[in-house]
């Protein structure tokens, strides 16, 4: 009963460390998408 108790922490811990890297990764993606738009809107006002 131990054993599959310590094998569930070690499955949520997997998914909390795996979860936590892909917020990172969305965030990554949502801040370089906001700059493309800012370079875009600073482009529209240039030209």
């Amino acid at each position: 009963m131990r054993e599959k108790k310590n094998h569930l922490i070690g499955q949520t811990v997997r998914g909390c460390m795996y979860n936590r890297d892909f917020k990172a990764r969305v965030s990554h993606l949502i801040a370089i998408s906001i700059l493309l738009l800012q370079c875009k809107s600073i482009w529209r006002i240039a030209v």
